[in-house]
């Protein structure tokens, strides 16, 4: 489990081939090696056992004390190569990003500097725990990054964004993601990596791991939103026109009807361009 957490139930640790209590110098040395390895960008897991356990069938939580801390695993998930690029196109857009991650700070501040991502403020989730719904209202809007969060904690901060009345997307390929999926108005799974719980909680599921394929799909709904509401300026254009015609007898029926005719074609090429755009 998380270091942090591995600590409280060990009493020894091997080090140098003996079992030794677990002292303050001996915590420090392995916070020091943690620290390196978490400016590194590596996450970290601590390992530790137990000899003397109780018996089959009657082991359980209460067997997790006086462990021995026997080592740490240390992995690397780096950040998508096109990460940056999408953080930065999506600011383009008008699209505020934050990160929402299980990660302790060290990792997660590590990780924003390697997609661009400034952190003025950041949260984390033994934060959350103090805070009401109402101060969490106001902090929400100031908090670039939330660290260390639990899947309800990520749900609660997905619902308060809502309630704040912004439109959440959040995008996320765990099980553990799979409620806060449901949470926002665009729950966005990665079809490639994801979960199949999340991509079942997802509204939208991307085929590809090139996460730009956000900001170009919503370039293409602004493009899409700015089509339409040029073909309805046309409409009411020619239909005023024809009304206007009509009530001073300039008009008869086939010319409004080649009147509808002709906004059909328009809408209908006009459109076209929402094809091109896409391409």
């Amino acid at each position: 489990g998380a270091v942090e957490e591995m600590f409280s139930i060990c009493s020894f640790a091997e080090c140098d081939g003996t079992v030794q209590p677990l002292t303050e110098e001996v915590r420090g040395r392995i916070l020091k090696t943690v620290d390196e390895l978490n400016d590194k960008g590596f996450r970290v897991l601590a390992i530790a056992q137990k000899s003397n356990p109780s018996p089959v069938g009657a082991f359980g939580i209460k067997d997790e004390c006086e462990m021995v801390l026997i080592g740490y695993l240390a992995f690397l998930d780096p950040p998508k190569e096109s990460t940056a690029d999408a953080i930065r196109a999506l600011k383009a857009h008008g699209v505020i990003t934050k990160i929402l991650t299980g990660d302790n700070d060290k990792v997660t501040r590590t990780i924003c500097k390697q997609v661009g991502l400034e952190v003025r403020n950041m949260l984390l989730g033994s934060d959350l725990d103090h805070m009401t719904d109402g101060q969490l209202a106001k902090a929400v809007e100031t908090t670039e990054v939330f660290a260390k969060l639990t899947p309800d904690q990520k749900a609660r901060v997905v619902s308060i964004l809502r309630k704040n009345g912004h439109t959440v997307g959040f995008m996320g390929d765990g099980i553990n993601d799979a409620p806060v999926l449901s949470r926002a108005d665009i729950g966005i799974a990665m079809g490639g990596v994801g979960s199949d719980v999340a991509i079942e909680a997802a509204d939208v599921v991307l085929m590809s791991d090139d996460i730009t394929s956000i900001a170009k799909a919503i370039q293409v709904s602004h493009y899409t939103n700015f089509i339409l509401k040029e073909n309805v300026t046309f409409t009411l254009l020619i239909k005023i026109g024809v009304l206007v015609l009509t009530l001073f007898g300039l008009t008869n029926m086939w010319m409004g009807v080649f009147a509808d005719v002709g906004v059909t074609l328009i809408a209908i090429c006009n459109s076209m361009r929402i094809l091109y755009k896409k391409s």
